[in-house]
């Protein structure tokens, strides 16, 4: 859903069905974004914060309904920011890290629990940035690699934040070759990264072609 395409944002939302191997269009993204990540959570789709078409990372949550075909506005985040490790823990998502309007990342971390109007502030990222490799595995949210600003190298940095005490574990094994914006995904109780480049620069750098797994 969203993205861009020739440098223009676009707020197309589109499903896959395995079953008859087809694509469908679906009811459009409220506002035109990119770099914006998706939780699901009882059948129902969360998108968190993302960079829309006038330049700015913002606070928004919208929340699509799959039997409705319909979108609705959820409460906003406390920091604007797009590219942050999202998850769900029981009744509770959590946006963790994320880039800021200031092109800086952040070590913001906040959740949300169902029926709240409102994003509590939880213990910060350690190392703060955007476009991590993430998945919530078993009530712990693995946050690898990602970069620190819009440009440079990433770290090959990995954490976990456990969501029961509200704290983070540091020094877990680093991951082989450091990337952002890494696809991922959790299969067994372990984090998978696929491909990714070596510069949050998408125009430049390195993309790579690696699968990368942590097993906790």
């Amino acid at each position: 859903m969203g993205g861009e395409v020739g440098h223009t944002l676009i707020n197309v939302v589109e499903a896959y069905d395995p079953a008859t191997d087809t694509w469908s269009t679906k009811a459009p993204l409220p506002m035109a974004m990119n770099s914006v990540y998706a939780v699901v959570d009882g059948g129902i789709v969360f998108t968190i914060g993302g960079y829309n078409d006038a330049s700015v990372r913002v606070p928004a949550v919208e929340i699509y309904n799959p039997a409705t075909d319909q979108w609705t506005e959820g409460a906003p985040l406390n920091v604007g920011k797009s590219l942050a490790a999202v998850g769900v823990f029981g009744a509770e998502i959590i946006a963790a890290g994320g880039l800021t309007q200031s092109g800086d990342a952040t070590a913001d971390n906040e959740g949300q629990r169902a029926g709240s109007q409102s994003w509590t502030t939880l213990a910060p990222v350690p190392t703060a940035r955007q476009g991590g490799c993430f998945e919530a595995v078993e009530g712990t949210l693995f946050l690898a690699g990602g970069n620190g600003s819009t440009f440079g190298p990433p770290p090959a940095v990995v954490e976990a934040y456990t969501r029961e005490t509200n704290s983070w574990t540091t020094g877990l094994a680093s991951m082989p070759y450091a990337a952002v914006v890494a696809a991922s995904a959790s299969v067994a109780g372990c984090l998978y990264c696929f491909g990714g480049s070596d510069n949050a620069n998408p125009y430049q750098g390195n993309i790579y072609n690696y699968v990368q797994i942590y097993q906790p």
